[in-house]
């Protein structure tokens, strides 16, 4: 991997360039089926609601929108619609990563059809690229809604927790929780590494700890 600054993985984590929702946006799979589409929706603000009302939603990000599993039907209905903004994040595969390949502790989850998103790729400047290295040494601080750090493809990297939420306490140690889900969609964008099977999703250093 070329050296890159800090300022780059920075960048990239708070503009959450690639969403995540299959790999390190999600804490779980959601019963996915043949054509299924995880999506990205956006818009005004009463279509949204009727979206979020007909199809529910995965990870809701409040004005900035939310995300959802829809089938290809619904999918093509929801692009007709013209005061929403759909962006597909993955085509969801039937295939399901087995427990035999996941680390202990760790929940099998859907394979994703791109192991590197789009944003990834255009922060490596490389379309092709298939898998990503580096962050050895490296210890990055997500300071964000916690992090789901058994996620499969976060697993094994994060090195401390620390919540600042907590109104009888200034401080727990320890506590990694994520009930939103932005944390976990950008430390999933740092440093997701594939999981222990190797084919989830590659953040831009998979390699590096993460102080959550």
């Amino acid at each position: 991997m070329k050296k890159r600054t800090l300022g780059s993985v920075l960048i990239s984590a708070a503009m959450g360039l690639s969403l995540f929702a299959s790999g390190a946006l999600g804490a779980q799979q959601e019963g996915a089926t043949k054509d299924t589409y995880r999506v990205y929706i956006q818009g005004h603000q009463s279509e949204k609601g009727k979206a979020k009302q007909t199809y529910g939603w995965r990870w809701d990000f409040g004005k900035d929108g939310f995300t959802t599993t829809v089938n290809e039907s619904q999918y093509n209905a929801l692009l007709k619609n013209k005061n929403l903004s759909i962006q597909l994040v993955e085509e969801v595969s039937l295939e399901d990563r087995t427990e035999a390949n996941a680390k202990p502790g760790v929940s099998a989850q859907a394979l994703p059809s791109d192991q590197t998103p789009w944003g990834i790729q255009a922060i490596y400047n490389d379309s092709s690229v298939q898998k990503t290295s580096g962050g050895t040494g490296i210890k990055v601080a997500v300071l964000d809604t916690g992090v789901y750090t058994s996620h499969i493809d976060l697993a094994g990297s994060a090195e401390q927790c620390k919540d600042f939420t907590q109104s009888k306490s200034p401080l727990v140690n320890g506590s990694c929780s994520d009930r939103n889900g932005h944390g976990t969609h950008v430390a999933g964008t740092v440093l997701a590494h594939g999981g222990s099977d190797g084919l989830g999703i590659y953040g831009v250093a998979p390699e590096a700890d993460l102080w959550a």
